[in-house]
């Protein structure tokens, strides 16, 4: 087998190999399966030169599950619209359509269920930023139930649809589903709660 001629990869292209690398491991195994060494073939680096980067297994795990700013473009458009449940319902879904998103997304979905440094960033995410803007969006009387529970619902439906690919789920449009639970969220938002 014959060698590719020429310098290894530098530190510009190496570090993003890594962090794909690991995002990609602890999407199949989970955190506290996910090894250096499995990271490192992963990434075609040696090791040792994932510590040229990063200062143990938790700063690699921090750094490579800290998801693209999603949350903001999410809770714009739930701030923006006339019916912030079917914005919301198509910005979290809809989230999961490009990539390198999705990749993000389901390392941090998979390893919160079992790391607490993964859970608290998703929470930070879901909490602090998307149902944030749900709550304004939310008829004021009981504004932080709404929003969890119009929360609890997006983020099922995408935990079926997107982590467990529940079938027939798994193959609904994105659009078909924001026509089917957009009006369940924007009653948890606006309308009656109780029966």
């Amino acid at each position: 087998m014959n060698k590719p001629r020429g310098r290894r990869p530098g530190p510009g292209t190496t570090k993003p190999a890594i962090l794909a690398a690991t995002r990609e491991v602890v999407a199949e195994v989970g955190v506290e399966r996910a090894s250096m060494r499995e990271i490192a073939t992963r990434a075609d680096v040696d090791p040792a030169a994932i510590y040229r980067f990063f200062d143990g297994k938790d700063d690699l795990v921090a750094a490579a599950l800290r998801p693209p700013d999603i949350a903001a473009d999410v809770a714009a458009g739930i701030t923006d619209s006339d019916e912030p449940g079917r914005a919301m319902v198509a910005g979290v879904l809809g989230a999961w359509d490009h990539p390198e998103v999705r990749q993000h997304l389901t390392a941090l979905v998979r390893a919160a269920l079992t790391n607490e440094l993964a859970a608290e960033m998703l929470r930070e995410v879901f909490t602090t930023r998307i149902v944030g803007a749900v709550e304004r969006a939310a008829q004021p009387d009981d504004a932080a139930l709404r929003a969890s529970l119009a929360a609890s619902q997006v983020i099922g439906l995408a935990l079926l649809r997107e982590i467990l690919a529940i079938e027939p789920l798994a193959d609904v449009s994105t659009e078909r589903l924001v026509e089917i639970v957009g009006p369940t969220i924007e009653r948890y938002l606006r309308g009656e709660l109780e029966p």
